[in-house]
């Protein structure tokens, strides 16, 4: 649905980061081991949302530098409203 407003949220340790993104009534994910958030309408089956606020080059540097170590525990949380 294109009115259907989605918020991810990554947590790792002190930081969290959010995107804002759309639903679109020609979503399917399919994709068996892939998801994609799209800042463009672009659409296949790998497509978790669209529209979206924030790509993956903004994620902060200390984020990514957390998560490289395997130990290291985070949260990926999806809101669908």
């Amino acid at each position: 649905d294109p009115n259907t407003k989605v918020t991810f949220s990554i947590s790792v340790g002190p930081h969290e980061f959010i995107i804002k993104g759309m639903g679109h009534s020609d979503l399917i994910l399919t994709h068996s081991d892939d998801i994609v958030i799209r800042k463009s309408d672009f659409i296949c089956p790998r497509t978790l949302a669209v529209k979206c606020d924030k790509a993956s080059d903004m994620l902060p540097r200390e984020m990514v530098s957390l998560l490289q170590n395997p130990k290291t525990i985070g949260t990926f949380t999806i809101v669908v409203e």
